[in-house]
């Protein structure tokens, strides 16, 4: 089989779509697939064809952007303007048209599913509940979308789960409790975003990931000094702009490089999608840094949701804040006993290799 596999990787080596991609890169190798990427060098992807993708161009004057929404995240991250979109569409159509693949398949990319569908190629997407939630945003962040769609003779849409809907193959991951879904979409229900992990045993470890958090990296070198240097736990932590070095008990690595989730205690992180069904998938609880944003108040909500940790919103974050909401998680036993029910429900569904199974249906 050929895939093209077409990811809307922001910053490279960090987000959930550079993992995700990196996963499904390692299923179809290993299974003799002909794989193709058009994403950024920089992610150092190996065995696949590389094609280009066009850099994302963020609109000026949106700096107070709710961002609540699919629609307005993707729009404020510059990947919904009408001359990215329509240099992205020919990109992807010309490496379409080259590489002849079997399947597209989509994450976060609107221009992917488009050029697929113009190409008469099947395609597929990863999806969340996350993304069908009923939130506002403004008129203008669809509306290079429909100048496209028009342009090509398409129908216009008032959302993109418009789009998502007719490609065809859905995959989502994880179980309702975590991710509810309309029942009349017909979707592939998927345990996690890799391969099997084994539960983890909740060693004295501490793994910190804020790639996503709204400030400077020396602030956060402070906040996690001041609240976890010189305690009795060892600290993997990871985030944007890091400077890779130890210190006593603290740890500052390179994430892509090091399994920093490996028999953690409890995983404080910015709600990323890849490291929420992580932490499920290792029975591992959770301490969520949450913004007001997509999709990481929904991440949020849901570890509170389920019981299987917290969080704090970025507003409200200080050491003590931190350490209080780390102390209570740890010290009480009834959010690992959660997650390991939750962690068992959800091996019920098909593993991540099933993936390629039901693309070659």
């Amino acid at each position: 089989m050929k895939f093209l596999i077409a990811p809307n990787i922001l910053d490279p080596k960090e987000s959930t779509a550079y993992y995700l991609t990196a996963n499904l890169l390692e299923l179809f190798r290993q299974n003799g697939d002909t794989i193709a990427l058009s994403t950024d060098k920089a992610n150092g992807f190996r065995n696949a064809a590389l094609y280009p993708y066009a850099v994302p161009i963020e609109p000026g004057f949106n700096f107070f952007a709710d961002n609540r929404s699919y629609e307005e995240y993707l729009y404020t991250s510059g990947v919904s303007g009408k001359k990215y979109l329509q240099e992205d569409v020919r990109i992807l159509t010309e490496a379409i048209e080259h590489f002849k693949p079997d399947w597209v398949i989509a994450i976060d990319r609107t221009a992917a599913m488009i050029a697929a569908r113009a190409a008469g190629v099947r395609c597929a997407v990863m999806i969340n509940a996350a993304m069908y939630r009923n939130s506002y945003f403004p008129p203008r962040c669809l509306r290079s979308v429909n100048e496209i769609l028009s342009g090509m003779h398409y129908e216009q849409v008032f959302d993109l789960k418009t789009l998502l809907d007719r490609c065809d193959m859905r995959f989502i991951f994880g179980s309702e409790s975590v991710h509810p879904f309309f029942r009349d979409i017909p979707v592939t229900r998927i345990q996690a975003m890799g391969p099997h992990r084994q539960m983890s045993r909740l060693q004295s470890r501490i793994a910190i990931a804020l790639h996503e958090i709204n400030d400077y990296a020396g602030s956060v070198y402070r906040l996690l000094n001041d609240a976890f240097k010189g305690s009795p736990y060892q600290v993997y932590a990871s985030f944007h702009d890091a400077h890779l070095l130890t210190e006593e008990n603290m740890h500052y690595v390179d994430m892509s490089r090091k399994d920093i989730l490996a028999d953690a205690m409890i995983v404080i992180h910015d709600g990323s999608e890849y490291l929420f069904h992580e932490c499920i998938d290792r029975a591992i609880p959770q301490l969520i840094i949450a913004s007001h944003e997509y999709p990481r108040l929904y991440f949020a909500q849901a570890v509170r949701r389920t019981g299987i940790g917290d969080y704090i919103l970025e507003e409200e974050l200080d050491v003590s804040a931190l350490y209080e909401a780390f102390r209570k998680i740890v010290s009480d036993p009834s959010y690992a006993e959660r997650c390991e029910l939750l962690t068992e429900a959800t091996r019920l569904l098909p593993e991540f290799s099933e993936i390629r199974t039901a693309l070659l249906k």
